[in-house]
């Protein structure tokens, strides 16, 4: 089962009645934290709404795919509500809420509409998110060969057309399993996150250049002596004068790094003066490698103001991380569900 933790008075975990048939892959809230999204290795994707007492609505469910879908993402609500969803069949789905027309005193009911399938990948596609809001209406998806691609609306009016961007493929030979931007204005800047591979890093960060080329930076400042990572997360950046970037590591870690830019960035988020400048632009600290979970970590996520993470586990166990008055990050407390 799902349990969420609503934040509201008096208010406890409230199990879901998902509806799923196989796994759920993926959870995914809205903007506005209102809205459910959920996928499943049953092939289907389900939308809730979260009503005011606690209680999950279902207001969507659909089959957009053949394969296990693996992920699930919500554009920035300045679209609409947008949701793309990924696939074993290497297939994305971007699906539009057409909201219900009212007829007399009555108001029909919204439905989600199919509006673009993306065919370009040859093997599954592990990860998918929607740009931050500056870049405009941009998807960025990860595969299992490791080739990354973007895709941008051609008219944010008319969902029905994408047009392929560029791709890059991750350094080394190992597979793409996680993608996150970076929320920072100024900057054009995915992590990634990969499967073991000896040649290069398990986690990758790149950078769209003055070039117009996206370039492997920093990466060489992990040292993760892990075999995969499955989950990366930028923090929002809420005006701080670095990043933070967690990963969810497949030897049972959460960690947690400061990436501090030494330069101010040109157009992009790049600095003209090269690659091999680019390199160093930024200064990396780990400040968090925790153990605490014990088993394969899978997902991490930042709160609205990054001052607080979740993450969870392959024993079902959620973990709350915050700083304390030292500036060390701790686990911070359990989440209801977990409790006596």
């Amino acid at each position: 089962s799902v349990e969420i933790d609503v934040e509201m008075a008096g208010a406890e975990a409230a199990p879901m009645d998902h509806g799923h048939l196989d796994v759920i892959q993926d959870v995914s809230f809205n903007y506005y934290g209102k809205r459910i999204a959920t996928c499943s290795g049953d092939h289907t994707v389900k939308i809730y709404d979260i009503e005011d007492d606690g209680r999950h609505v279902q207001t969507g469910d659909f089959k957009p795919h053949c394969g296990s879908v693996l992920r699930v993402a919500w554009a920035h609500p300045e679209y609409g509500s947008v949701l793309a969803s990924c696939s074993e069949d290497s297939t994305v789905e971007i699906w539009e809420e057409q909201v219900g027309r009212a007829t007399g005193s009555e108001q029909l009911p919204s439905e989600w509409v199919h509006r673009a399938r993306l065919t370009d990948s040859r093997t599954s596609i592990t990860g998918i998110q929607f740009a931050p809001r500056q870049l405009d209406l941009k998807l960025a998806t990860c595969a299992k060969d490791g080739q990354v691609r973007l895709y941008e609306a051609m008219d944010v009016m008319n969902l029905s057309s994408w047009s392929h961007l560029e791709d890059f493929k991750v350094r080394g030979k190992g597979q793409c399993n996680c993608l996150s931007w970076n929320p920072a204005r100024g900057y054009t800047m995915l992590a990634l996150g990969c499967s073991s591979d000896a040649k290069a890093s398990n986690l990758q960060v790149w950078e769209l250049g003055g070039s117009k080329r996206w370039t492997s930076v920093i990466d060489s400042q992990f040292t993760l002596d892990v075999a995969e990572v499955n989950d990366v997360a930028f923090a929002p950046s809420m005006g701080r004068g670095y990043f933070l970037l967690a990963a969810a590591c497949g030897d049972g870690s959460v960690r947690i790094w400061k990436i501090r830019p030494t330069s101010t960035p040109g157009f992009g988020g790049a600095d003209t003066a090269g690659d091999q400048a680019r390199q160093q632009r930024y200064d990396c600290e780990e400040v968090l490698n925790s153990s605490e979970h014990g088993e394969r970590v899978h997902r991490v996520s930042w709160n609205v103001t990054g001052t607080k993470l979740a993450s969870t586990a392959e024993d079902g166990s959620v973990k709350l991380w915050r700083t304390d008055l030292l500036g060390q990050w701790r686990v911070s407390e359990v989440p209801l569900s977990e409790r006596d």
